[in-house]
């Protein structure tokens, strides 16, 4: 990431995480676990790309003394999204697990990945040098 910067390992994650979201449609109650395992590890993938790249991201545009305070905030936005993710995961899978609630969860995968690609570019498009 220091020598191609952020942009392109970020938006490589969210494009990973695209290619998880599709293979995840092509997941169903008979399919084998190797199968599901391949699939979980795209998404593995992605996350890694994206949260090194964001947590480097982030230390370049803080001074030192400000770093803790960054930190724990970075620390409080991904909870926040871990308590959004059970709460989603909670609403789609109510019913119990299916077929049909895997397409509601893999639609609402398919919507915030696509709204993370343009956040994505716009926090990368002035890097610092």
């Amino acid at each position: 990431m220091e020598r191609a910067g952020f942009r392109i390992p970020l938006v490589t994650s969210i494009l990973v995480v695209l290619v998880g979201i599709f293979l995840l449609l092509t997941v169903d109650h008979a399919s084998p676990l190797y199968w599901v395992a391949v699939v979980l590890a795209v998404f593995g993938i992605s996350n890694g790309i994206h949260n090194i790249g964001l947590q480097n991201l982030l230390y370049t545009f803080i001074d030192k003394a400000e770093s803790g305070v960054a930190s724990g905030l970075l620390m409080t936005s991904r909870f926040i999204g871990n308590i959004l993710a059970s709460s989603i995961y909670g609403v789609a899978f109510a019913t119990g697990m299916s077929d049909s609630n895997m397409g509601t969860m893999t639609i609402v995968l398919l919507v915030v990945a696509l709204l993370l690609l343009p956040g994505m570019l716009f926090v990368t498009r002035h890097e610092k040098g």
